[in-house]
């Protein structure tokens, strides 16, 4: 059966490997748009596959990807400075990669027949002015350069939607789980780390709502939407979260599936700790797309994965 071409952008990272893993096993074509000089652990596994084409190329100039475009039937844009500590370091060049650029390359799409572009968005986008569930509906308070950049982001995307170009944004939760270019800075993550290297895990309060939603989920969630009813997609955002748990119990979750002796240290809190509750009622009502992994699988996947060996304690 023929499978169309896909282009996933930033298809090397933490989150695209997975996707790019699962969309190769669907047997799509697939073409990862990466800056030049990445680190290809991401996807070793698949550096042999014809079905596999890699691209070295800077998302902000677009002379050195659009021949790529031609014949790609939807892209999967993941590329971004992707999370708020790395916004407030280099605001400049967060704004350009995350507008700038992204603005030149939805353009190029456009231009080169591209029928599809799935928008990787954030949560962080609502700011923290709310204090109920975070809906499809509610305004945006970006507070700071990241989420300011992603909603400006959002704008683009949507308005370049037309009845030859479909458009679709996805505001993913905070994501957990193992992926072959593993980030151990995401919360899960980083507590499932501390548990193995040190047996103890410091929290700074832990009543904090940090919703939470599975690698293997989000990446799902992307590739549903290759597929999805045009009439369903067109134009709109859906969130994207399967849990909401507190930090404390993430911790807790940790220790009963790792280790019954972990310590829990508890602290004080930092200033403006709030909490944050998604809801992804809509994407469930409208595309049937529900979570089928939880934290607990995050958790238990990344430690298998430290007992093959796959990663290590640093030093």
């Amino acid at each position: 059966m023929f499978k169309s071409k896909v282009l996933v952008t930033g298809g090397a990272g933490y989150i695209g490997s997975v996707i790019c893993d699962k969309l190769l096993q669907k047997d799509y074509d697939v073409i990862v748009l990466e800056r030049k000089g990445f680190n290809k652990i991401g996807l070793h596994h698949h550096l042999t596959n014809p079905k596999l084409k890699i691209i070295e190329a800077d998302i902000c100039d677009y002379k050195s990807y659009s021949q790529y475009l031609k014949h790609v039937n939807y892209v999967i844009n993941l590329a971004a400075v992707s999370d708020g500590r790395a916004g407030a370091k280099n605001p400049e060049i967060t704004y350009e990669v995350n507008y700038i650029a992204l603005n030149n390359f939805l353009k190029t799409c456009l231009n080169c027949g591209v029928q599809r572009f799935i928008q990787a968005s954030t949560i962080s986008v609502y700011g923290n002015k709310y204090k109920q569930p975070l809906t499809e509906d509610l305004a945006l308070y970006p507070e700071d350069a990241y989420s300011i950049s992603k909603v400006k982001s959002e704008e683009i995307i949507r308005n370049a939607n037309t009845h030859d170009f479909t458009t679709s944004i996805i505001r993913s939760s905070l994501v957990c789980g193992w992926s072959p270019k593993m980030r151990f800075d995401f919360i899960v993550n980083t507590l499932t780390y501390n548990a193995v290297a040190k047996n103890k895990i410091t929290i700074l309060g832990g009543k904090q709502i940090r919703p939470q939603i599975h690698i293997d989920d989000i990446s799902d969630c992307f590739i549903k939407f290759l597929d999805a009813p045009t009439r369903l997609i067109a134009g709109e955002i859906f969130n994207s979260c399967s849990q909401n748990p507190s930090i404390l119990e993430i911790a807790e979750t940790i220790k009963m599936i790792l280790c019954k002796d972990l310590k829990i240290e508890l602290l004080p809190y930092r200033d403006k700790e709030d909490s944050f509750i998604v809801n992804s009622d809509k994407i469930l009502k409208i595309l049937n797309i529900s979570s089928k992994k939880s934290i607990s699988n995050a958790i238990g996947d990344i430690y298998e994965a430290f007992k093959k060996g796959l990663w290590k304690i640093s030093e």
